[in-house]
């Protein structure tokens, strides 16, 4: 294999439509020209690093890919001391229930430094491009898997609510896969299907709030939009049914109060009042109230109207 160089500005040949990694990774001719990185980088930076670590994944679960190519195998080779390896390392783990491995990597933290540039292999073209532009994918596969950890060993905060809820709502397509492992702890913690809308959520990527140069920030602020393309509004809360005793999570973190009416099913109000949300949450007691259905509606102070339904038991 000819010496590897690195290099501070990306290589300037592209030569794949970048539509086609938005399709999970398959065929030999998709997996070259992933590893090469032949991808529009002008407006899918991040799609770049998703498709990398979408080729590292499926190397890993097919061991004849190496041997299919050259170019693979090269990739594999190069791939391995970058961060795509340490994050499927910590997955793999975890999926095989060894949590003290998995957080003996996560607290690996020289692991997750991004290189200064792309690796480049000259002689076929292999070039790695885990580099600072994905420090925020990388953040959310952390924030995850440490939050994670706390699901399954029942220590749960309501922070870690609150961040799953956030991440739940990203673009995939720019935040990374881990956003589909975040919606499904999300649906099991609020016990109810979530439907997520793509074709808005992906509607464009803009340069988020968080530390692009610190890879262990997370893309959420207390008082920050998560982007301009996701910052529209919308509520949640659990449990579902519930008791009486709901917290209600936002998808923008806002410091403003909000107005909340909560309706019985023949239209009387039950419950009137003012919020505010801290990291993304906030809660209501209702006390002793009757069984049934109910509509909760929530009243920002620009006027925007915000309804949810529960079921009290």
């Amino acid at each position: 294999m000819a010496a590897i160089q690195k290099y501070s500005m990306n290589p300037t040949s592209f030569l794949v439509d970048c539509a086609e990694i938005n399709d999970q990774v398959h065929g030999l001719d998709l997996h070259l020209h992933i590893a090469r990185n032949e991808v529009d980088s002008a407006t899918y930076g991040q799609l770049r690093w998703i498709g990398q670590y979408q080729l590292w994944e499926a190397m890993m679960g097919d061991s004849t890919l190496a041997d299919s190519s050259d170019v693979l195998a090269d990739f594999q080779s190069i791939a391995t001391g970058t961060r795509y390896a340490h994050i499927w390392g910590i997955d793999t783990a975890l999926s095989a229930g060894n949590d003290s491995a998995a957080m003996a990597m996560l607290n690996d933290t020289t692991a997750f430094t991004a290189p200064t540039g792309w690796i480049v292999d000259s002689s076929n073209g292999v070039a790695i491009t885990d580099d600072s532009e994905a420090n925020n994918i990388v953040a959310n596969y952390l924030m995850y898997y440490n939050i994670y950890l706390h699901y399954i060993h029942g220590v749960m905060t309501d922070t870690d609510t609150a961040y799953i809820a956030g991440m739940a709502y990203l673009c995939p397509m720019h935040d990374g896969m881990v956003v589909y492992q975040a919606r499904a702890l999300y649906r099991v913690l609020l016990d109810t299907l979530v439907v997520f809308n793509d074709d808005s959520l992906c509607t464009a990527y803009l340069p988020r709030h968080g530390n692009n140069n610190n890879p262990h920030s997370p893309i959420y602020g207390t008082s920050k939009k998560l982007s301009d393309a996701q910052s529209t509004q919308a509520y949640n809360l659990y449990p579902n049914p519930n008791d009486g005793n709901i917290s209600i999570i936002q998808r923008v973190a806002d410091i403003d109060p909000v107005h909340v009416v909560i309706y019985n099913s023949i239209g009387q109000s039950v419950y009137t009042g003012s919020l505010l949300f801290t990291s993304y949450k906030s809660s209501v007691q209702l006390g002793s109230i009757s069984s049934g259905v109910y509509l909760m509606s929530i009243t920002d102070t620009k006027g925007n109207n915000f309804h949810l339904k529960f079921v009290v038991r």
